[in-house]
């Protein structure tokens, strides 16, 4: 149905090509808020978080594909951590369905970046299916995880990303 403002509702999704209902069928489309998004040193959260003073997560998701906007600022670095922790970001909004590493682009502050020349943020799968790392590229050294000890007081990490949910 098309509404008096123009609007297509519907109800079962479009088809494409036209017909029964099928893998081509788009019949899913949601943004919001992502909710509870944090940074953890394991990727199973279980240890303790980093704090900051703001955090803004937003996602787009139409039907498996999944955007996130995430920004995180003025993190303040726990002293429980050791420097050669990992830092994960956690809660993505829908679990990835993919095993394998999806690059997405990443804006890195006060983060301590001697000897690196570029970073990428990366959906870690093979841990965990709603968290992420950052993983820096080395030169000459391949690419490795951002660590705790690059974090400095004040840094702020900003991520957009799209992937497929499960």
């Amino acid at each position: 149905t098309i509404t008096s403002g123009g609007v297509l509702q519907a109800k079962y999704g479009i088809s494409f090509p036209n017909g029964s209902p099928t893998a081509s069928t788009l019949n899913a489309y949601e943004e919001g808020d992502w909710l509870n998004p944090h940074i953890s040193n394991l990727a199973s959260g279980g240890l303790t978080e980093q704090s900051y003073g703001y955090v803004s997560a937003r996602y787009i998701k139409i039907g498996k594909i999944v955007t996130v906007w995430f920004s995180m600022g003025s993190i303040t670095k726990n002293t429980g951590w050791s420097g050669g922790d990992v830092l994960y970001i956690q809660g993505l909004p829908f679990a990835v369905e993919s095993s394998s590493y999806i690059p997405g682009a990443v804006n890195l502050y006060n983060i301590l970046l001697t000897g690196f020349y570029g970073q990428q943020a990366w959906i870690n799968t093979g841990v965990s299916n709603v968290a992420m790392r950052i993983l820096l590229q080395g030169t000459g050294t391949g690419s490795v995880a951002l660590t705790a000890g690059k974090v400095t007081n004040g840094a702020e990490i900003s991520i957009q990303m799209t992937y497929k949910s499960v």
